[in-house]
């Protein structure tokens, strides 16, 4: 099924910010990859004989471009599809979320950046019965890009792939929140929900607290 324009609008975006310049051809390649675009979709056209899939990101391109986030091609070269530079240094203040299903709607929203987010130095405590805290929802998505879909506990890659593809990794605090660690992403590791666990709960939690700081570079001890 084509995707929705808003939808691929979005990846691009995320595309072009976490990878950089890319040549249109790898552009629809990898968004007919990402959507999982079968043959039938692929040779789908308009009554003009056009592919409607490369018109609906022919299009989405278009509004990026007039609304500044991309760049034209006089300036980024025929062919090559590039984030403009507005858009690199985009606002990277916290976006607070709650709850789990705050966290996957804002992350929907959000696009990739190569600036690390402010995050937040003393994160609020909820007021519900399972005492978590308020998290910076940009911290999860800047932790989740770094990673790229491999655990950073144990190298392998995510278990499974959530409903919009995305690979799934939870975001662990290295200095956990209820001990006053930050919600930066100096603080925070990309795991999947095995070794999430035997990071609050194993007998080897410690060795692989130290173990992080050794292998990541972006943490720092807090």
């Amino acid at each position: 099924m084509i995707p929705a324009r808003k939808d691929i609008k979005r990846e691009l975006v995320r595309l072009l910010s976490k990878s950089g310049p890319k040549k249109s051809s790898e552009v629809y390649e990898y968004l007919a990859d990402h959507f999982s675009l079968t043959p039938g979709d692929l040779s789908k056209t308009t009554d003009g004989k056009e592919s409607y899939f490369e018109k609906e990101v022919r299009w989405a391109k278009k509004d990026l471009v007039d609304s500044g986030v991309i760049k034209r091609s006089s300036d980024s070269g025929h062919g090559v599809w590039a984030i403009s530079e507005s858009e690199v240094e985009e606002d990277l203040s916290p976006v607070l979320c709650q709850s789990p299903e705050e966290i996957e709607e804002a992350l929907a929203k959000l696009t990739s950046t190569k600036a690390q987010p402010k995050g937040q130095e003393k994160p609020k405590r909820i007021s519900s019965s399972n005492g978590g805290f308020e998290r910076d929802a940009r911290v999860i998505k800047y932790v989740l890009d770094q990673a790229a879909g491999i655990c950073e506990v144990c190298d392998q890659a995510s278990p499974f792939k959530k409903e919009n593809g995305e690979p799934f990794l939870e975001v662990h605090h290295v200095k956990r929140l209820a001990d006053y660690g930050p919600d930066f992403v100096t603080n925070a590791v990309a795991a999947c929900p095995n070794c999430h666990r035997e990071l609050h709960f194993g007998v080897n939690k410690e060795a692989l607290r130290i173990l992080l700081y050794s292998k990541i570079h972006r943490l720092v001890e807090a």
